[in-house]
Formats: structure tokens, sequence, C-alpha cells
């Protein structure tokens, strides 16, 4: 029988336990870590998160990692990293493994490529878009959408971009709608992409993921922030460089405005409207 010690927890890369090879570490985050694994049986290739062990004796984390894994578990869609196995080990520890994303961090994109093309954001909107309604159709809020959770495909991208090039990892602050969302408000995290009633005493709904796309939306096109605010707590929220370059038409800066409104009242209501003035037919209707 495997036990896990303090050393054993800080990489379990080349262990095998209870029938799951940890091959070699993924990424590290502030509450957990993420292996390469392999099913010794299936031979199946999966991501492993394991919870840090200071989380693990937090009696409320290991409640958001079991939530993790619940939500992520209804949600299955090419475009999204579902859960396809969970549970604890024989010594006490709980682990998920779900499908690889494959690919990069749209922030490393963006970091190695600078600003993305019109062409090439706009199939990248419209997967998220997608991949969101799968999400709230089934009533998941993924309440922290941000350049590190969206995974995209290059080689995909620009050689094929009818394919699933794009993927959003980490529902680690997913949670369902009708749900108290304390435990973000308690966090504070990703400020220039957390809508602002997040950080209020305020229900959240799919409008705050809307309000994140848009976020993303403006900084993959012109490499800069959307908000800068200290605190968007505060309301004070405010556009960054608002100003588009030549390859933006006016009707994008509309959409992505909408999406990004301070007030929900006044951003879609639904990403399939997004999706339906940014789809092929209406972007050539709208081109000058």
């Amino acid at each position: 029988m495997h036990s896990f010690n303090d050393e054993e927890a800080e990489d379990l890369s080349g262990t095998c336990i209870e029938q799951y090879q940890y091959l070699k570490i993924l990424g590290r985050g502030r509450t957990s870590t993420v292996y390469l694994g392999k099913h010794t049986v299936a031979q199946k290739t999966v991501a492993i998160k394991v919870p840090t062990r200071s989380h693990l004796m937090n009696y409320h984390a290991v409640s958001r990692f079991e939530m993790e894994a619940k939500i992520s578990c209804i949600v299955e869609h090419s475009g999204l990293q579902h859960t396809v196995d969970f549970g604890y080990t024989s010594t006490g520890w709980p682990r998920m493994m779900t499908r690889i994303a494959t690919g990069k961090a749209l922030s490393a994109v963006l970091a190695d490529n600078g600003a993305l093309s019109l062409d090439a954001s706009l199939v990248i909107f419209q997967q998220l878009c997608h991949a969101l309604h799968h999400c709230h159709q089934r009533g998941v809020i993924h309440a922290r959408l941000n350049l590190d959770d969206i995974f995209i495909d290059l080689p995909i991208l620009q050689h094929d971009s009818s394919k699933q090039c794009v993927t959003i990892i980490d529902f680690g602050d997913a949670f369902l709608i009708g749900e108290e969302a304390e435990h973000l408000r308690q966090k504070m995290i990703e400020a220039p992409y957390t809508s602002p009633e997040q950080f209020l005493p305020h229900r959240v709904d799919f409008k705050a993921d809307i309000y994140s796309l848009g976020c993303i939306m403006y900084e993959t096109m012109t490499g800069k922030r959307a908000v800068c605010a200290d605190n968007l707590a505060a309301g004070d929220g405010e556009w960054g460089n608002t100003m588009f370059d030549n390859r933006f038409p006016s009707w994008l800066k509309t959409v992505i405005e909408r999406c990004i409104a301070i007030n929900p009242g006044l951003r879609y209501s639904s990403v399939t409207q997004i999706l339906d003035d940014i789809t092929p037919s209406r972007v050539s209707s709208n081109q000058p």
C-alpha cells in the first residue's frame, strides 16, 4: 500500500498509486497540483488533480474540491475539461482524473504571438460561446474564466479551424445557478476578468461569465486589459485603452462593450446572443 508523506505530497512523479501512474507535473496552483497520469489497466492518459496537504486539512477546501469534481462531471463537451473519474485513495487523499487539454494557455499564446488576428479571434470566441452555452444549459457558472483557463491548440486553429481547438479548464470556483457564491467573494481573485457583482452581496448568474468573456475578447485582439481598476467592488471599473485599430469594425466593439458592461442588466442575457452576433453570416453582413 502506498502512503503519502510530506515529501511525496510535493511531487508524486514516477509513483504508481492504486491503478494510476503519476508521470510528471503538468502544473501547480494555490490549492492543487496537476499530473500527467495513466491508468495501468486501460492505459488511458489523463490529468490527475491532487489537492495540496494544507487544503486537505481544510474541510471547506475539500468540499470545494468535491464540488469541482461534481460540476466537471456534469459538463461533457469537446470544449470543456470534464472529469472522467474521482475518488479517494486508501490513505484518504482525494484525486480527480480529467481529460487532458491540448495546446497551451491563451495567456501563453498571447505572450508568444501578441494580439491575434480578427479571424483567429472569432474562431476562439465562437468555440468559447458553444462551450459556455453547454455549461449554462446545465446550470453551471464557471465564475473564474480568464486567459489561464482557456487552452488553445494552435496547429488546429491555424490549419483546420473547423475542428475544436479551444478547451476551458479548471472548474475550481464554478457553482450551480441558484447557489451562493460566497467562496468567490472571499477570494477576490482574477479581478481584471471577474464581474463586479461577484464581489458584492448580489445573486450571481450566467452574465458573470459573459463579462469575463468580453474582457478576454478585448485582450485577445488588443494585447491589453479591458478593465483597469484596483478594486471592482468599489464599482469604479474603467475601460483601459478602448481604441480599436483599423482591424476592428465598429460592430465588434459594440459586442465587446455590451459583454463588459458594469451593469449586468446591460449585458447580453445569454452566450447564444453573442454567438448570433459573431457567426460568419452575421459578420459578413456587418462588414463595411
